[in-house]
């Protein structure tokens, strides 16, 4: 459900429904597939609508449907088109958080969300690129490396803009970064996979 926050909106994006092996194979689950072996989970990324900004909080897996992926499709179902994010915040960089940002065309890396500024913590960048685990796509995160929309962050805690807070805590993996947007007197907070949720 979209939570109204005085001037703050927070559409959760259902991207939809994954299923995912130990080897890190994730499978986009419809009405035809259902019963696989493997963990089955909820991708939920997060839009915040400010005053002067829409950020995106994590991008999903990216699971491409027809001409684009679920995740915007259920964005522009909610009536925003992917030329408006003007910020993209990034908690760590598996697949599940970040395969939706773009896709690798020609050995280049396309970004979906051509009018954002992206945030990625610089030594979770290092980390990925270094780490031999499936959770990470080693060449999807070489070609987005030197992408020209990404501002490196590299200190433990502080300010992205007078709205938006980070911090690195690990947790999950070593550099995760957890976000703080706080507009007018009220505070969103995200926590991606460090935060326990009900399902």
């Amino acid at each position: 459900s979209i939570h109204k926050i005085k001037s703050m909106t927070i559409y959760p994006i259902l991207e939809g429904l994954y299923n995912v092996s130990k080897e890190k194979i994730f499978v986009y689950l419809d009405e035809n597939k259902k019963d696989l072996p493997g963990l089955n989970f909820n991708v939920r990324p997060f839009l915040i609508e400010v005053e002067d900004d829409l950020i995106l909080i994590d991008c999903g897996f990216g699971a491409r449907h027809t001409n684009k992926t679920y995740f915007i499709e259920k964005l522009n179902s909610y009536g925003f088109s992917e030329q408006q994010v003007t910020k993209i915040l990034v908690s760590h960089l598996h697949k599940d958080h970040i395969n939706g940002l773009g896709t690798i065309e020609n050995n280049n890396f396309t970004c979906y969300f051509p009018n954002a500024k992206i945030y990625i913590q610089e030594r979770e960048m290092d980390y990925a690129l270094q780490a031999e685990s499936p959770s990470y796509s080693k060449n999807f995160s070489e070609k987005l490396k030197s992408f020209h929309n990404i501002i490196y962050l590299k200190d433990d805690f502080g300010k992205i803009s007078n709205e938006i807070t980070f911090e690195v805590v690990g947790g999950h993996v070593p550099f995760q970064q957890v976000f703080w947007i706080k507009e007018n007197e009220e505070t969103a907070f995200f926590g991606a996979d460090n935060l326990p949720q009900l399902n």
